[in-house]
């Protein structure tokens, strides 16, 4: 019998200074349980692996998770970005298995950005999130577009209902 993990690494739970741990319970995830899988909070593991990124002050490493699996599945919902305009799922995966504080270079090392800066920033976040999807190397991807995300993605969006699905 295979084992399966699913994993997280919430980056509201990082900005408000809680574990995706409290994120996996405050969303109900106990039914993954249920099914044989197990929720995995990605933070908790070490970050062994690295690669360096552009940014708007030059190159920098971001560490990268360690954790081991056989199969990589990277899936997420579909919703808008104030950098990236399309990634399908390699941002999620990215983001996701990128160290919480080295997340910011992804995007050329900054939070918040002034208008003039998103042609330059969002560049350099297509060229950094295609680097560490190659050292993470995820073999299969699933956008589950029953309900998607639109407005102030990636993170503050409203809730759309889109009913698709692509992989």
């Amino acid at each position: 019998k295979a084992e399966i993990l699913v994993g997280d690494a919430s980056e509201v739970a990082f900005r408000e200074g809680k574990s995706t741990n409290e994120v996996f319970k405050r969303q109900k995830f106990a039914y993954v349980k249920k099914e044989g899988a197990e929720l995995v909070p990605l933070e908790e593991f070490p970050y062994e692996k690295e690669t360096e990124v552009e940014t708007l002050e030059g190159l920098r490493k971001v560490r990268i998770s360690s954790l081991q699996y056989d199969f990589l599945i990277s899936f997420t919902p579909p919703k808008t970005h104030n950098l990236i305009m399309v990634s399908a799922t390699l941002d999620n995966i990215a983001f996701g298995m990128v160290h919480p504080e080295d997340r910011v270079f992804l995007y050329g090392g900054k939070q918040d950005f002034i208008e003039e800066e998103i042609p330059k920033l969002s560049k350099l976040a297509h060229k950094n999130v295609a680097k560490v999807a190659s050292v993470i190397k995820p073999d299969y991807s699933i956008i589950d577009g029953l309900w998607g995300m639109e407005g102030k993605g990636p993170i503050y969006g409203s809730p759309v209902f889109h009913q698709f699905a692509i992989c």
